[in-house]
């Protein structure tokens, strides 16, 4: 059921009719298979709640490519889902080269460790060649081609960081990759980061990253200032009447939020863009809708996350054929979903009790 072009307005009678089709004859892999590119090493819930999030509305297959260190936590909170892990377990090796310090001496011309070194352990080496820390190691850069490769659809930002590698896969997915792809958190932060140091083109030529149809943004407030100052600026006059550029604020995007989305969408970025605030705004083009489901019990770490898995799982069975609406349509469902969740949550309890967890319970 297609919506009408323009500003849309929805309701829960409309998402019933708009809500992905289920039939008797169907698998796990006729719902889309959704990557979720999440965490870090200090972060693991970010990929646990995105990839939460996108089986909970409906996704047959998620898989986490997340750093060594929240494989555990994965798989015992969400074992469903695929892991697919890069780097190294810092906290395993924490322990390891507290117990073995004697053996291994800091001393730069010791020979390495091995597991020679000591008979109590196995298949333990210190040598550095696959570990990256700030740099980008093959092995992993490997597993994210074969992931990109098995999606549908790919989520990407939550806890990532902004690091080498974090920048590498963003700029890959955004310049190579011709799938639908979520962007959100940490992989808004790095586009910005990317865009305002000319490392990618976001507005100019061709294969400029804000002509991709299927991009999807996610930003809240503070993302989007820094996206949006990647690649435009106010005029200001000073005192004497002498015009100068100056960086757009939060306080510019929630006074205008129709100005500063049309900054971004009147003309330059040919995607979807989910502008998180307390009435967020979808935009793509001439297509706004402004969603007035949701409360302040979102206001808590890792809703966003939530979020954008959802948005994630139902693009993956968008793309599987199971949906006969827009992919901006499917957003705006997203996220009318989610803050739905919420408005059902605070009739049974008080809003301050709810946990990012906690929504998928009320979708």
């Amino acid at each position: 059921m297609a919506l009408n072009e323009g500003y849309i307005t929805l309701d829960d009678e409309k998402i019933d009719m708009l809500m992905p089709i289920r039939t008797g004859r169907n698998h796990k892999g006729s719902f889309g298979k959704v990557l979720v590119i999440a965490g870090s090493d200090e972060i693991s819930g970010a990929a646990y709640l995105a990839a939460l999030g996108a089986y909970k509305i409906g996704a047959g297959l998620v898989k986490v490519y997340t750093h060594t260190n929240n494989s555990y936590v994965i798989r015992t909170l969400l074992p469903e889902a695929l892991v697919s892990l890069y780097g190294k377990d810092t906290k395993v090796d924490e322990v390891y080269e507290t117990a073995f310090k004697e053996v291994r001496p800091d001393d730069k011309d010791a020979a390495p460790f091995t597991k020679d070194s000591t008979s109590d352990i196995d298949e333990k080496s210190y040598i550095n060649d696959a570990i990256y820390s700030e740099g980008i190691n093959q092995k992993d850069i490997e597993k994210f081609y074969e992931n990109v490769n098995w999606a549908d659809v790919i989520v990407c930002g939550p806890g990532i960081g902004t690091n080498e590698f974090a920048r590498f896969m963003v700029t890959y997915l955004c310049t190579k990759v011709d799938k639908y792809i979520i962007l959100d958190a940490d992989a808004i932060n790095c586009l910005a980061m990317l865009g305002k140091n000319n490392k990618v083109s976001l507005t100019h030529g061709e294969n400029a990253v804000f002509n991709n149809e299927k991009l999807i943004l996610t930003p809240h407030l503070k993302e989007y200032e820094r996206l949006l100052n990647s690649f435009a600026s106010k005029s200001v006059a000073d005192s004497d009447g002498h015009y100068k550029n100056e960086e757009f604020s939060v306080r510019d995007i929630t006074e205008d939020m129709g100005f500063c989305s049309f900054l971004l969408c009147g003309g330059r970025f040919s995607g979807v863009l989910v502008l998180k605030d307390s009435h967020t705004l979808v935009r793509q083009k001439n297509k706004m809708y402004i969603n007035n489901t949701g409360n302040s019990a979102l206001s808590k770490g890792g809703s966003g996350d939530v979020l954008a898995g959802i948005i994630g799982g139902l693009m993956g069975q968008y793309v599987a054929g199971k949906s006969n609406i827009s992919a901006f349509e499917a957003v705006a469902v997203g996220v009318y979903i989610h803050g739905r969740a919420a408005d059902r949550y605070i009739l049974e309890k008080p809003g301050y009790t709810m946990l990012a967890r906690d929504i998928v319970n009320y979708l």
